[in-house]
């Protein structure tokens, strides 16, 4: 059918996001953050099945909560660069995409291939800068 006027739509602000949290769950300010299978935010990890959604805004403490318990959303960064941890860090991984390993480390292989985003400069050994713009889901 298609529009043939303006249309009104709900927006939300692109670059932050917020999600339920899991059950007895703290996240930290800076951490990546994955959803598990069934919709809930939790530190991110290399586990089957888990999506990367951001990183974390500021530290949310569901640690003696319920799954999705009212006022505890998780609220996460959907675009940007990140310094991350990644061990063995050489500028050949410069461009390439990198992999959750936990809720602050990157590599360029895992397990589970949940992706990060990808390598745009190498600080020092252990540290790279990731885009996690076209990552993000």
């Amino acid at each position: 059918m298609g529009l043939s006027a303006d249309a009104s739509v709900k927006q939300s602000p692109c670059d932050l996001k917020e999600y339920k949290t899991y059950q007895s769950t703290t996240i930290y300010k800076g951490g990546l953050v994955t959803l598990d299978t069934a919709g809930y935010a939790r530190a991110g990890a290399d586990t089957a099945s888990y999506r990367f959604v951001g990183v974390c805004y500021e530290k949310l403490d569901n640690s003696t909560g319920a799954s999705g318990a009212t006022g505890k959303d998780t609220k996460v960064y959907k675009s940007g660069e990140f310094e991350l941890t990644m061990t063995g860090a050489a500028q050949a991984h410069v461009g390439i995409l990198a992999y959750l390993v936990d809720d602050t480390t990157v590599a360029s292989t895992s397990t589970n291939s949940v992706a990060v985003g990808y390598i745009t400069e190498v600080s020092d050994t252990n540290k790279v800068r990731v885009l996690i713009d076209r990552s993000v889901q």
